[in-house]
């Protein structure tokens, strides 16, 4: 095979830098038939033909069946690229809903098709086209959501989701590189209308945020794309913390979480470990993540770390902390004793 030049070259280079990606794998990639995944598919597929990687591939398409006509569309090119670079294609079909689903519901219910077929498969990872645009973009949206250190660290690299590992490898490339490189190659994409919503925040964020914070710092995304990698440093030495507090408190782990905490220990916590820990803490327990927004878990923070007792937070009509002189104590009501305001 020639030497990889260009965006292969680069991908290469950074795949043997940071081995996110081993030798020999079963990789399942994700196409929607947009420019990102396309990229990725001919770009992975182009590196795979060195003796030196040598993975298997395999294609998974996902219809949502929201764009009638345009799912089709997306469907056929997806066909085709399977049929040109000679790679297995697996398509799955999302049933119509009859209410509107939310960008989130979409993403777990892709999720769980991706696992299926990568289980069915044995597919050792999925890898996805997220690139530097879309870690900028999550950056800031997350930002204005008010998130911590764990929420702006944004998209991970490599990550386990479930059982399987998931892997990024062009989170560090920007998304007019890979326009780039198929426009190069004459490759053709399909481009999806509702990208350019400003209605949805993301969107809003990609067509006017970042272009007008470009005019004043043209590296901005690879500047949030950093940021974020620093945040995750500092995650994984928060990490570190949040298990010595763990050890303290003779805590095994949060797979079956203790409901009473010693307070003298807590009191004595860091701010942003003891915020941490509460959120993983509580997570653990089963508290929705609708519960757990900043102000809530700094309002628990701040009454730990006061001189009163028998104080009560509400984390909802059926879950409570109570701050007592020596613990803090987490409760969960049978619904029908809430009710009954016992």
């Amino acid at each position: 095979m020639p030497r990889p030049t260009g965006l292969i070259q680069q991908l290469d280079q950074h795949l043997h830098r940071f081995q996110i990606l081993a030798r020999r794998e079963h990789i399942l990639i994700g196409c929607s038939g947009g420019a990102d995944s396309v990229a990725l598919v001919h770009l992975l597929h182009a590196v795979s033909q060195s003796n030196y990687w040598q993975w298997k591939l395999r294609l998974v398409h996902i219809n949502h069946q929201t764009r009638p006509g345009e799912n089709e569309l997306d469907d056929a090119l997806v066909r085709q690229l399977a049929r040109q670079l000679r790679i297995p294609l697996s398509v799955a079909r999302l049933r119509p809903s009859s209410h509107t689903r939310t960008e989130a519901e979409l993403r777990q219910l892709r999720w769980n098709k991706f696992h299926a077929v990568a289980s069915r498969f044995r597919c050792t990872c999925i890898v996805t086209a997220h690139h530097a645009d879309d870690q900028a973009e999550t950056v800031l949206m997350r930002l204005l959501r008010g998130a911590g250190v764990n929420g702006l660290g944004a998209i991970h690299p490599v990550r386990r989701h479930a059982s399987i590992k998931v892997v990024r490898p062009v989170l560090h490339i920007r998304k007019k590189q890979l326009v780039e490189y198929l426009t190069s190659h004459s490759i053709p994409w399909r481009e999806d209308a509702s990208n350019t919503d400003i209605h949805h925040l993301r969107n809003r964020i990609r067509q006017e945020i970042l272009p007008a914070l470009a005019g004043c710092q043209p590296q901005v995304v690879l500047t949030l794309v950093k940021t974020a990698a620093q945040m995750r440093s500092v995650q994984r030495i928060i990490n570190r913390q949040v298990k010595q507090l763990r050890d303290e408190l003779h805590m095994r782990g949060f797979a079956a979480p203790k409901t009473s905490l010693d307070r003298s220990i807590l009191r004595h916590t860091d701010t942003i470990i003891l915020l941490d820990f509460l959120r993983r803490w509580l997570a653990a327990l089963g508290v929705s993540a609708d519960q757990l927004g900043y102000r809530k878990l700094e309002d628990i923070r701040h009454h730990i770390r006061q001189q009163k007792s028998g104080l009560t937070i509400i984390l909802s009509d059926t879950e409570h902390i109570y701050i007592r002189q020596h613990d803090v104590r987490f409760r969960r009501t049978p619904k029908r004793h809430a009710k009954a305001g016992l």
